[in-house]
């Protein structure tokens, strides 16, 4: 048997709402959200002007690091084509983003789960999901 460790809905909200300060300073209106251990989502908050796809490509962001235990911008390069990983990106009902974005939430060492945020370039997006992290700590 084993145990898994998973952020709780508190921190989540923690991590959202540092997130979306990042946006706002930044001038990005942006959607996060953030999974458990299973991906399956305990917040999702979107900044009023954020556009309406942000929201899809947030939640897929952070599904994505929890299931993958990693950066969503690692899997850029190993979906392209010529790559070991070409398509894998088309699997899972278009689930799997290689967007950056995407950040796994770790506690002792154990994926607990995802952050994910859409809406800024690649640079924001990555930043308010590290804020996210660094909020919960």
């Amino acid at each position: 048997m084993r145990q898994i460790l998973s952020i709780e809905t508190a921190e989540a909200l923690k991590a959202a709402t540092a997130a979306l300060d990042v946006g706002a300073a930044r001038g990005h209106a942006l959607a996060v959200c953030v999974t458990d251990a299973s991906g399956t989502p305990l917040v999702l908050l979107r900044d009023d002007n954020a556009r309406q796809t942000t929201v899809e490509m947030a939640v897929n962001k952070a599904w994505t690091a929890a299931a993958h235990r990693r950066a969503t911008h690692e899997l850029a390069a190993v979906v392209q084509p010529g790559q070991p990983g070409f398509g894998a990106n088309i699997q899972f009902g278009g689930r799997l983003s290689p967007l950056p974005g995407g950040l796994p939430i770790a506690i002792e060492d154990a994926v607990a789960g995802g952050i994910g945020v859409s809406g800024g370039d690649a640079e924001t997006d990555i930043a308010a999901a590290r804020a996210g992290l660094d909020a919960i700590g």
